[in-house]
């Protein structure tokens, strides 16, 4: 488990180190989560709802963690820069002189797996509104439901069914 935040006496001799460090546990969370998400999008293909459940669960324990990772980041911002909130493309003019080669080449690696995930969550947010609108269809079509979502109208002014029946609903 990640230290949530750093006090002066519990200062990481190498801050550097330390924010390198950090950076590398942010992306490996991001690439977890990433994994998490093309699990997610295979179960959904397979019409595995088990899976879909177990990568939900997955992705909320990541999200967890990736959020005790951040703020551990901005308490070693704030140590070094006395800013926390500084982002990622700002840290060469925040840290000068302290912003090595290897810290660099971490942030940007942190940075092209959230672009990444980004391009996750988009194809992930298609399929599933692929998978809900089929859904929908096929509930219309066995219950006779209107194509189109019915409009309020007062009683006894519903819209008839179109189409044939496919399901009887009397008991």
């Amino acid at each position: 488990m990640l230290a949530v935040s750093v006090t002066q006496a519990h200062v990481p001799r190498d801050v550097g180190s330390a924010l390198t460090d950090a950076l590398c546990t942010e992306r490996r969370l991001l690439d977890d989560l990433t994994g998490v998400l093309e699990s997610q999008r295979a179960a959904v293909e397979r019409d595995d709802l088990a899976g879909v459940d177990e990568s939900i669960f997955a992705a909320q324990r990541v999200f967890r963690t990736l959020g005790e990772a951040r703020r551990y980041r901005r308490s070693l911002l704030a140590l070094v820069t006395g800013r926390d909130d500084i982002p990622l493309g700002e840290l060469d003019a925040a840290l000068g002189p302290r912003m090595t080669l290897r810290l660099r080449a971490v942030r940007d690696e942190l940075r092209e797996a959230a672009r990444r995930l980004e391009g996750q969550i988009g194809r992930n947010r298609l399929l599933l509104q692929e998978a809900l609108s089929a859904g929908d269809q096929l509930i219309r079509a066995f219950s006779s439901a209107p194509a189109t979502p019915a409009v309020y109208a007062p009683p006894g002014c519903a819209t008839p069914p179109s189409g044939t029946i496919l399901l009887d609903r009397q008991a």
